[in-house]
């Protein structure tokens, strides 16, 4: 008997796992819980849903149902977290989520890795005077007296604009013929 009620209990929670209907969702449901009162198990709440406590050995299932199949494509570890826990409830379960995609061997084989997007902060040492030049723009501030409404950063040159002709004159005249 508890064999049957766990067969019951896997494909209705595959269902609900694969059906994005409500009606469906509340039909699923309501069969769960007549599962749940056969077979013993409990239902719990959080503070939005009511979670269908499942047994040991129908985790596995739950994982792969809420990681692998065609609905759920393979998810992140965010994703499949809220899905399952959003209708599931076992001591542990978190654990398992992350485990089970940390360690799926079609994610392993196909997702691609993110690299790490920064680069390694290194000094950079001039050899000589102006050897190392950095410039930065800030701006657009209220228009002053002049009418400048940017800050050329490196010694604070105010500009007008922000393009390129500007931008060059500014370091011609307030930079390179000063040095």
């Amino acid at each position: 008997m508890e064999t049957e009620s766990s067969d019951v209990f896997l494909a209705q929670s595959t269902a609900l796992m694969d059906d994005t209907s409500k009606n469906l969702e509340s039909e699923i449901l309501s069969e769960l819980r007549q599962v749940a009162a056969e077979s013993f198990m409990d239902l719990k709440h959080n503070n939005t849903n009511l979670l269908y406590v499942i047994p040991e050995n129908a985790v596995e299932e739950i994982l792969r149902v809420g990681h692998c199949s065609l609905y759920s494509g393979h998810s992140g570890i965010k994703k499949t977290m809220k899905k399952i826990l959003s209708r599931f409830y076992r001591p542990g379960l978190k654990a398992a989520i992350k485990n089970f995609i940390k360690t799926c061997d079609m994610c392993q084989r196909v997702k691609i890795t993110q690299p790490n997007r920064l680069g390694e902060l290194k000094r950079l040492e001039p050899k000589k005077f102006n050897h190392i030049v950095t410039i930065d723009m800030a701006g657009p501030f209220p228009k002053s007296n002049r009418g400048n409404v940017y800050i050329l950063l490196s010694r604070a040159i105010p500009l007008p604009l922000s393009n390129a002709e500007t931008i060059a004159d500014a370091i011609i005249s307030a930079w390179i013929c000063l040095y």
